[in-house]
């Protein structure tokens, strides 16, 4: 870890150092050009754009010959673009060419800063984290997976953004792009893990919303004290779909429906904005309301003229006419 760190400050300071070596260069090409420009429209009456013309096809060293010195300062100015313009440009040319080249081997090994904004940072990477990585990609959404040694080239070759590091520590939930994030998933990140990220990640981004799984029933309530939104019961939500699956129990099926895009049921959520009626949402054909969230409290007491209210969240059922008929 103290080696990962050591590294990473070095690629710091070098990739500083480039970027101020590049900034330099670009100074000096600004100066040959509006000096060369100056220059030639002072010492042989040429317009600005000719001037600027000529400037610019002679540090290049492409050299039309079309437009040529034929006065004494001109010729001094064309010794001053030659000997210096040429050389700045090629230099410039190797310094930012250099630079990309950096940065895209920084991106490759997980060392970089990410620039997104309004992403999902994913802290852990295991086999189900691809198919999160998916399901975001479905909805629109970007996503960067944050872990300790992660082999980031294999994860860039599979389209799969990835910052390497350790995500309790700030530095690397600010190279995944902590402040303008709009959620952080803890997918596999420990009961504990997940609340020292959480407790951090809320210092640096205080309107991040935050989803983490829990392994242990006594961590629950620990967690959500943690400032975890969401907070999913893995082991319990796991143990009641299996013991409904050992009844033969339908509802593991309707499950398997809802949650497989090739299934034929699917819920949408519904945000009411305006005061109304179940009977005036504006429902997809075919689509049922089956529960209304008031203040995160459901009911299903729903009849066409229930009155809703802005901020009230309707789930609705449909079923595909080409699914699986039962």
């Amino acid at each position: 870890m103290v080696l990962f760190e050591f590294a990473l400050l070095l690629q710091r300071i070098r990739s500083a150092l480039t970027r101020r070596r590049v900034a330099i260069l670009v100074a000096m090409m600004g100066v040959v050009l509006v000096a060369g420009t100056v220059g030639m429209h002072e010492a042989q009456g040429l317009s600005y754009f000719d001037s600027f013309y000529w400037t610019v096809v002679t540090i290049s060293t492409i050299g039309y010959g079309d437009i040529v010195p034929t006065t004494f300062w001109a010729r001094i100015l064309f010794f001053f673009v030659v000997f210096v313009g040429i050389g700045t440009f090629a230099t410039a040319l190797t310094e930012i060419a250099a630079y990309f080249m950096e940065q895209k081997l920084l991106q490759m090994r997980g060392l970089h800063r990410a620039r997104m904004k309004q992403h999902a940072i994913i802290v852990g990477y295991d086999e189900s984290t691809e198919e999160l990585v998916r399901q975001l990609q479905d909805r629109d959404l970007e996503s960067i997976v944050v872990d300790k040694d992660l082999d980031a080239a294999a994860l860039h070759a599979k389209g799969i953004a990835a910052i390497s590091g350790d995500p309790q520590a700030s530095e690397t939930l600010e190279r995944a792009g902590i402040k303008t994030a709009n959620a952080l998933v803890l997918p596999s990140a420990g009961d504990e893990g997940a609340v020292m990220v959480a407790l951090k990640a809320k210092q640096l981004n205080p309107g991040l919303r935050i989803v983490a799984t829990c392994t242990r029933r006594e961590d629950f309530d620990i967690m959500r004290q943690a400032h975890i939104d969401v907070v999913v019961p893995m082991s319990r939500l796991l143990g009641e779909v299996l013991a409904e699956a050992v009844n033969e129990s339908t509802i593991v099926d309707f499950l398997l429906d809802v949650f497989e895009k090739e299934g034929g049921i699917d819920l949408d959520e519904v945000r009411v904005d305006r005061p109304t009626t179940v009977g005036g949402l504006a429902l997809k054909a075919g689509e049922k309301p089956i529960v209304v969230y008031r203040h995160g409290v459901p009911t299903t007491d729903i009849r066409p003229d229930t009155p809703l209210a802005p901020g009230d969240l309707v789930i609705a059922i449909y079923a595909h006419p080409t699914g699986p008929q039962g």
